[in-house]
């Protein structure tokens, strides 16, 4: 019977790592999916007669600043005949490319500080990582005994897929809920799929796409950029109209973060132009809404309210009920700008009603909070305080980590006002 490619990749592995008769020796095996990874390292363990230490970066990292530093202290009750398994390089490799080149330096300078470990190493990793150490770490990478690689299975990769649709289709975007250290595994693993996922497809543009926007909520603005491009040109391959105007979308909210608004705003009219062309009602309101923005910042509020009343339309018609809300959200923060607090909170209650009836636990607390803010600035600060105390504890129950530290923010802030300096310095800690 046939061997699988496994199982001869494992047999492969294990007489490289017999013929390193126990002395140093570098190898990469590259799995892109960890359920994959691990498999095939319990395969190579149960074929190997000798000890295998088996190491994982932890997800924090480690404090030392090199490699070397941190492996060569696990070792020292290893036995001398063991083969030495590293996980979760990956881990060190951070998202910004300033720390990324600094850790990849060092693993390049320090290389032979690693033969001190006496034994074989077998680093276990994903390609994208394998990519990174090529790049930046070329000593280091040149130095291998082999490189195998296996491609992930099927149904993994059917898995991953679907957990990612899931966790990415939720009402609160991953982002909005996940600590900086599970963006960054979110990262990874986005990253992993891609190399799994080569074709120009809508599904590679999709998650182009999404990683450029998990890079963009960790600040990560040039390199979301990069990314958003690199998705407009597989939509445009594929002629995908709708995926192209909602890309343009994208890439403007970049520009607009790095406050070049009329980059930003040409590329919303390009969205715009391609998205009725398209039908894309969804993305058009998207973007008329990114426009108001623009124009408010400018002061320009009578534009602003003329693109969100239009929005707004767009929102009834189509049955977007979270849509509304959070356009009726909008029209009320021009107003308020504008110094009409009356006004503001009329829509806003509006914005709550809708939220409410629709179950719409986000929006709700984003409601309470800003009509928290209209009684702030009308001086009722009790009433203030029970508002936002209401929106801090949906944020608490919906796990939306980014409007928790908000609203505890606000409190606090409430709270120092009328000189509760104590309480107001435990929410600001918090």
């Amino acid at each position: 019977m046939a061997l699988s490619k496994s199982e001869v990749l494992v047999q492969r592995i294990c007489r490289s790592l017999r013929r390193t008769d126990n002395e140093f020796a570098l190898f990469f095996v590259v799995v892109n999916l960890p359920v994959a990874r691990r498999e095939l390292a319990r395969q190579v363990r149960e074929c190997f007669a000798q000890p295998v230490v088996e190491l994982a970066v932890p997800a924090e990292g480690f404090s030392e600043e090199t490699l070397d530093g941190w492996l060569l202290p696990q070792l020292e009750e290893a036995a001398q005949d063991a083969v030495v398994f590293l996980y979760d390089l990956d881990r060190m490799l951070p998202a910004e490319n300033k720390p990324l080149l600094h850790f990849l330096q060092q693993v390049n300078w320090r290389r032979s500080a690693l033969a001190a470990i006496k034994r074989p190493l077998v680093i276990w990793l994903p390609r994208f990582a394998l990519d990174k150490l090529a790049e930046y770490a070329p000593d280091f990478y040149d130095w291998y005994s082999n490189v195998y690689e296996l491609a992930s299975p099927a149904e993994e990769l059917a898995q991953i897929s679907d957990g990612f649709k899931a966790e990415f289709g939720t009402e609160v975007h991953p982002a909005e809920r996940l600590s900086r250290a599970e963006k960054q595994e979110w990262l990874h693993t986005l990253t992993a799929l891609l190399d799994e996922h080569p074709e120009s497809n809508g599904y590679r543009a999709r998650l182009l796409n999404d990683l450029g926007g998990m890079h963009n909520t960790i600040g990560n603005l040039d390199d979301a950029l990069e990314l958003y491009e690199q998705s407009l040109e597989v939509w445009q391959q594929v002629d995908d109209k709708i995926g192209i105007g909602r890309t343009f979308c994208n890439i403007s909210q970049i520009y607009h973060d790095k406050n070049e608004l009329d980059t930003a705003l040409r590329y919303l009219e390009k969205a715009l132009a391609i998205q009725q062309e398209a039908g894309d009602n969804l993305g058009e309101s998207v973007t008329l809404n990114n426009m108001s923005q623009i124009y408010k910042i400018r002061g320009n509020f009578d534009s602003a309210l003329e693109l969100l009343k239009t929005t707004l339309e767009i929102k009834v018609e189509t049955g977007d009920g979270v849509g509304s809300g959070c356009v009726l959200n909008n029209i009320a923060q021009i107003y308020m700008a504008k110094g009409d607090d009356d006004i503001a909170l009329k829509f806003l209650e509006q914005s709550l009603n809708i939220n409410e009836n629709i179950g719409n636990e986000s929006g709700i607390g984003v409601v309470l909070n800003n009509i928290s803010q209209i009684y702030k600035a009308k001086g009722d600060l009790d009433i203030a305080s029970e508002y936002l105390k209401n929106a801090l504890k949906i944020q608490q129950e919906i796990g939306d980590r980014a409007n928790e530290g908000l609203f505890l923010n606000n409190l606090a802030g409430l709270y120092e006002e009328p000189g509760r300096y104590t309480e107001a310095e435990s929410l600001y800690q918090q």
